[in-house]
């Protein structure tokens, strides 16, 4: 018969037993249909229940005693969906070391979590028979002499799970020569001596299940690593694997990496013990995040007359992310910027130069605005642009005063140039978005303009104003009253 779960373990130190640990009677069910045993020696005795008995090594004095395997009757290299929970029929091969036929078998074991023989889980009793073979005997469809399969039932599990049988000992349920079937008083088992004559004990049983795709991890480039690399999270024991098509092999320590972006890499997995090949497991490589664009900032110099005590730096057309301000001697300063809490904006200390960057959710950090660039980078169009004053600067050049700041629905502006040229007075949201050109037109030097601006109401809320005149810039905030 076509089997998908083979479990091949050797039994030894057949004992004797003599001291069994208490089973409870209370959890037994599933027991399946007993036929006496009649002159002919023949019994049905297929019996699975719950049971607690546990009984320790050293009890148990026959070695003719095995598990050949146990199998689940399916299609050779039959798969499932991962997480699917299946059930297939269960038969379990056993291996008759005497020259003697016997009523029945039993097998105690701890059934891996999550999974059920007939509905019943943890502890495991499974009871089958007649044994008719003897251990020179040869039956029809059996691989070696003394073999021989038992029905079971049916095993439930959740498809990719690991299953195994711990805890696991076994005995023949009957002498020699015995024609009573005592599988029912082997299932009520409360300690070792119940069990006699025969006993054995085995090591952990791993059942292998139906091919599974391999369950793929990536990880993809990052703002310094331009690849990427793809990883087997599931079990890799017992594979080995082709990836992208090619040749089986063991897997590689860390998975397959320096692999391209937005690239498909697929991984299929062969079971060694078979030789069953997987369907293919696929992941695509994402895209390298970039690094972000240098700040744009200005600085806002402490007033005499005003009452701006402190020098800052207010950061134009940010993007989401960290900006960090360093200054020689001084306490770094962060503020994370979520894309709806600005200003930007950052104390300084005049006469000792600056440095300022932005770092993205990605990890992706830009390279650093100071005094030796702030005049070369600006805005992306549409956006408003602004040039980084040195923390030392000289008395800005152009002049706005707004009043009355905080404001309600009017603001009236007042402006002067220390140069002549073509100017414009612009307003923006706290998100760095234009909403509104107040004036716009030529500027004498010297000249006072007073501007006055009627506010909508859409747009009574907190803003940014700036006044340029060619290369001057002048910004300042006001606080919209609701």
């Amino acid at each position: 018969m076509p089997q998908i779960f083979r479990i091949r373990n050797n039994f030894q130190n057949i004992e004797k037993s003599t001291n069994f640990f208490a089973l409870s009677t209370k959890a037994m069910m599933g027991i399946f249909l007993f036929l006496a045993f009649v002159f002919s020696g023949t019994v049905s005795a297929q019996n699975v229940s719950q049971s607690k008995l546990n009984c320790p090594s050293g009890h148990c004095t026959s070695n003719d005693l095995q598990i050949v395997s146990v199998a689940i009757d399916a299609p050779a290299c039959a798969t499932c969906t991962p997480g699917q929970t299946v059930t297939y029929p269960l038969k379990m091969t056993i291996h008759n070391g005497t020259k003697s036929v016997r009523t029945s078998f039993a097998l105690y074991g701890t059934l891996s979590s999550g999974a059920t023989i007939n509905g019943i889980s943890g502890n495991i009793f499974v009871c089958v028979g007649p044994i008719t073979v003897k251990s020179d005997q040869l039956l029809p469809g059996e691989t070696a002499p003394g073999n021989q399969t038992f029905a079971v039932g049916s095993i439930t599990f959740t498809c990719g799970q690991t299953l195994t049988l711990t805890n696991n000992f076994l005995a023949w349920t009957d002498a020699s020569g015995t024609t009573s079937d005592r599988c029912t008083k082997f299932s009520n088992a409360t300690q070792c001596s119940d069990i006699e004559p025969k006993c054995g004990t085995a090591s952990s049983i791993t059942i292998v299940g139906p091919v599974v795709a391999p369950t793929l991890a990536k990880t993809d480039p990052t703002c310094t690593t331009s690849t990427g690399c793809v990883t087997v999270i599931s079990s890799t024991t017992g594979f080995t694997f082709s990836f992208n098509g090619g040749a089986y092999a063991p897997y590689p320590s860390g998975g397959w990496c320096g692999l391209t972006e937005k690239t498909e890499y697929c991984v299929t997995s062969k079971r060694t013990s078979d030789g069953c090949v997987s369907p293919q497991a696929c992941v695509t490589i994402g895209t390298a995040p970039a690094n972000p664009a240098r700040p744009v900032v200005t600085l806002q110099e402490a007033t005499i007359c005003g009452t701006v005590t402190t020098p800052s730096i207010t950061v134009s057309c940010p993007i989401v992310g960290t900006y960090k301000l360093t200054q020689p001697g001084q306490t770094d300063q962060t503020f994370s910027y979520t894309g709806s809490n600005g200003p930007v904006k950052l104390t300084v200390k005049p006469g000792i130069g600056f440095s300022i960057t932005v770092t993205t959710a990605a990890g992706c950090t830009s390279a650093a605005t100071n005094c030796t660039n702030y005049t070369t980078n600006s805005c992306p169009a549409g956006r408003p642009s602004q040039v980084v004053a040195a923390p030392n600067i000289k008395k800005a050049l152009t002049l706005v005063k707004a009043a009355p700041n905080p404001f309600n629905d009017e603001v009236k502006f007042t402006l002067q140039s220390g140069v002549s040229g073509q100017g414009s007075l612009d307003l923006y949201n706290m998100l760095g978005q234009k909403v509104k050109t107040v004036y716009q037109g030529y500027i004498e030097k010297g000249k006072v303009q007073t501007i006055e601006y009627s506010v909508p109401n859409a747009q009574r809320t907190n803003l940014i104003y700036m006044f340029r005149v060619g290369n001057q810039r002048t910004t300042g905030k006001l606080v919209g009253l609701k």
